[in-house]
Parts: C-alpha cells; structure tokens; sequence
C-alpha cells in the first residue's frame, strides 16, 4: 500500500489485489487509507464461507442486541447447512433460491422469512449486491380467543399459581415472560410496573431483561381481585413462582383437559378483543399491553369474539328483515 499527495492537494492510496491495481482517492490521507483498507477487507471477506459470514454478522451484533435474540440468531446456523460450505464470492441466486425453497418444504413461512432475514443481513456485511429471492407466502393466521365462559372455565380449574398467570394475561394482557419476572416491588396498590421481562440466553439459561420496545415498559391498573389473588410477599420475591416454559406446560395441560383450544398467549387477545367489543379506545389497550406498532395491533389483535360477532350478525340481519324485507 502507498499514498502520495496529488497536485490537487488530494491524496491517493493503492492496493495490489490478485495482481491488480486499485487506488483510492480522498481529500484527506486518513480517508484514502481507509477506503484502501475497506476494500482489503471486502476482498478479504469474499473469501469466506456462507457459515464463517454468518458468524461474523452474529459477532457484530453480540452486544447490540438482546441475549434471547443473539440465541434465535445461534439457533438458525444449523439451517445453512446445506450452503455452509459455499464461498460468499461464488454464491448465486439459484444457490439461495433453491436453499429457502428446500427449507420452505419443512418449515412455516415465517421461520424461513427468519433464517432468510439472517441469511441476507450476513451477506449485507461484504457486499452490497442484492438477490431478488421469492419467499412463501404467508400463512394466515387463525386464533383461537377464549370466549367469556372459557375464560372463567380456566380460572375455575387451574391452580393457584396457574390462576395469578392466567389472569395476569387475560386481564393485565402480560406476557408469559413478563409474568415471570414480575416481583413484589413492581405492585404499587392496583398499580403494576411492568418493565422486565424473563427469556433464554445464548447459553440456554434463563435471565431477566429490560424489554426489547419502550412501549413494553409500562403500567397496568388490575382490579382489586386480582391483586388480592396475587397475594403478598418480600419486595424481591416473584409474585408468580414459574418460568414461563412452566407456564406455557401447565396451561396446555389445563387447557386439554377442558377440550380447549388456545393458546397461553391467546388470553392476551382475549383482553384485548373483549375490550375493543366494549368500545375501549385502541390507544388505550396499546398502551396497556405494551404494543407499539399500530397495524400490528389492528392485523392481530383486534378481533371481535365470536359470541359478540353473532350478536351483532343477529342483530344487523334483524334489521334487514324489519326494514328491507317489507319493500322486497
């Protein structure tokens, strides 16, 4: 590498790669440098393997992003197999095509939108060519919201603490995680702070961590029952004594003996519907169930229950009948 100064007054560096000649010019002899080394780097990288640029992308966002993501990101390396091997400077579109289209045969949309995502950010990190990749479609998603009398079937029959979690959700709209990390110190009176929240770490161990959005730190007003039901306890003691794996095995557990269908999270939509039946602003559940982005809200969440949406059906046709029918 040598850098000399231009009559200009600008300066130019240059490299030998593969016996070729490239230089760099700058109005400064830092920045000519640094784009000689940059390139250095690039070619560098573009001899790596698909497996060794996924790890690299992985490395570099090690302390940026949360344990629980930096796991999903460990756990989707066993999925390049197929590619690993590749080097980064002879893949092709074809190579991608057919390694999302195999996974595709497996797998749900949504994982293999996932590991593609990972995929496409590591190679993001050596070039900026772009592949125009067709991924599947999305799978439209049904739920299964407890109704009302479904509801109170798993308060009546679940245990103690199962009880605190199931109404944790259902009408603090929290989250398993959530639930979890929830300590004595956070209840004010009817007052809860939510703001941690319990996941896995890269090393498969559960950990406690602020909240991955702003909006998740939040406080939520429960009603008087429900506090008494979550009892008392030392400032550092867990109101609810399960990790949220627990929680998730003792309600299907519950939730199949009853011949139910829902999920743990599906109490949360159960909140959220019921309150939207009830004319409650969006902004207002948003802010309680700590979700931020409002088209997820609306694509998601807000989903009236079947007994209100036949009530409604019912009366919407009744109409018809009193009102239209006579001038048929």
């Amino acid at each position: 590498m040598t850098t000399s100064k231009l009559p200009s007054g600008k300066y130019r560096t240059r490299i030998y790669i593969d016996g070729k000649q490239l230089s760099f010019t700058a109005e400064t002899k830092r920045e000519s440098i640094r784009l000689a080394n940059q390139a250095m780097n690039m070619h560098s990288f573009s001899r790596i393997t698909i497996m060794q640029c996924v790890d690299a992308y992985i490395e570099s966002k090690e302390k940026m992003l949360s344990p629980a993501t930096i796991r999903e990101y460990k756990n989707t390396r066993k999925y390049f197999e197929p590619i690993a091997h590749i080097k980064t400077d002879k893949i092709k579109r074809a190579d991608i095509q057919k390694f999302v289209s195999d996974l595709s045969m497996n797998h749900s949309p949504k994982t293999v939108k996932n590991i593609y995502g990972v995929l496409s950010a590591s190679l993001d990190l050596i070039s900026d060519l772009r592949f125009k990749i067709d991924l599947p479609q999305k799978q439209l998603i049904e739920y299964n919201i407890p109704s009302e009398r479904e509801f109170q079937l798993l308060i009546e029959n679940a245990s103690p603490e199962l009880r605190k979690c199931i109404l944790l959700a259902g009408i603090g709209t929290l989250r398993r995680g959530e639930i979890s990390a929830l300590t004595f110190a956070d209840l004010n009176g009817n007052d809860l702070h939510v703001h941690s929240c319990m996941v896995k770490n890269e090393f498969n161990e559960w950990v406690i961590k602020q909240p991955k959005t702003t909006t998740s730190n939040r406080h939520v007003i429960l009603p008087s029952f429900v506090v008494d039901l979550l009892g008392e306890g030392k400032q550092d003691a867990h109101i609810v004594s399960m990790l949220p794996v627990s929680i998730t095995d003792a309600f299907c557990d519950l939730r199949d003996s009853l011949g139910l269908h829902c999920r743990f999270h599906d109490l949360r939509h159960y909140s959220i519907s019921l309150a939207h039946s009830l004319g409650i602003p969006d902004k207002v559940m948003m802010d309680k169930s700590g979700i931020c982005n409002d088209s997820t809200f609306k694509k998601i969440y807000r989903n009236t229950i079947e007994a209100d949406a036949k009530t409604y059906n019912d009366l919407l046709n009744e109409y018809f009948e009193q009102k239209i029918k006579a001038d048929v």
